[in-house]
């Protein structure tokens, strides 16, 4: 014995279906080309950008975000599509480059040395990231692969190469990962295993 029920939730549910159905077709707009309202385009480009713009109801559902303004701030100000440098200040530069090779260094090469340590820590081993300055030049070597130092630390030995004019030295540092709170995490000095 099969019946119909005839309800009120039942005529509520097809009620609130074709509602749905209504207003999803408001979202978009009806000028399909071949439709009595417009006339086939020759460019299909011109087609899909007014296919693509939200129709009456779509227009207070689905805005478009308000223009946002891009500033360039902190230590390396500048056009944004430029290759990202390792956000580092000269302390932390200071800290990263070897003892021995600080004082013969202007603070742009120490800067420059000590990112390209930074990313060498990330490179293979045997990869030498090269690096260069005003006043000097040179490449970071990964020594060795990654390992846990005793303390627990991701550590990696490098070796610091610098040539000014004809002198060239080489100098070994230990580089931990350290989570610095911000968002940042930076390869700083650690003790050597």
């Amino acid at each position: 014995m099969h019946r119909r029920h005839h309800s009120v939730k039942t005529a509520a549910r097809r009620f609130a279906f074709a509602a749905l159905l209504h207003l999803l077709a408001a979202c978009g707009t009806s000028d399909w080309p071949g439709s009595s309202q417009v006339s086939v385009p020759n460019d299909w480009d011109d087609v899909a950008l007014r296919l693509s713009e939200p129709g009456p109801l779509g227009a207070l559902i689905d805005r478009k975000p308000s223009p946002v303004a891009i500033r360039a701030s902190g230590p390396y100000p500048g056009v944004l599509n430029e290759p990202v440098p390792v956000l580092i200040t000269a302390d932390i530069a200071d800290r990263v480059v070897a003892e021995p090779l600080r004082p013969a260094l202007s603070a742009e090469a120490r800067l420059s040395l000590a990112a390209a340590s930074m990313t060498a820590a990330a490179a293979a081993t045997g990869a030498a990231v090269r690096w260069e300055g005003v006043d000097a030049s040179g490449a970071v070597l990964p020594a060795r692969d990654v390992y846990l130092s005793h303390h627990g630390r991701i550590c990696r030995d490098l070796q610091q190469f610098v040539q000014q004019g004809n002198r060239r030295k080489a100098e070994q540092v230990t580089l931990c990962r350290e989570d610095l709170g911000d968002n940042r995490i930076l390869w700083l000095p650690g003790s050597p295993d």
